[in-house]
């Protein structure tokens, strides 16, 4: 075996041994990437819906922002009762 092909070996090994480790830190923070991609959905879905209820740019503008500050709203109080659990807990 090559001194190069050793040391690629030990390389991929050692990344392959970090993958768990790495899952484990962002593993909390699910909750909040899936509220996060509830409101992106929201968004997405009431903008696409706009044109067809209004008929027109503006309207679909006030539309779009309309949905994403309400959705803004509840992600904030979705994650609201989140935070006093997780002080409460804490």
């Amino acid at each position: 075996m090559h001194d190069g092909s050793l040391r690629l070996t030990f390389l991929l090994g050692g990344l392959a041994m970090l993958g768990p480790f790495a899952t484990d830190t962002y593993f909390p923070s699910f909750p909040a990437i899936s509220h996060f991609l509830q409101m992106l959905i929201f968004a997405v879905i009431s903008g696409a819906v706009a044109p067809a209820l209004f008929g027109s740019a503006f309207k679909l503008a006030a539309g779009a922002s309309a949905g994403l500050g309400l959705a803004a709203v509840f992600w904030s109080l979705g994650t609201r009762n989140e935070m006093v659990h997780t002080a409460v807990a804490g």
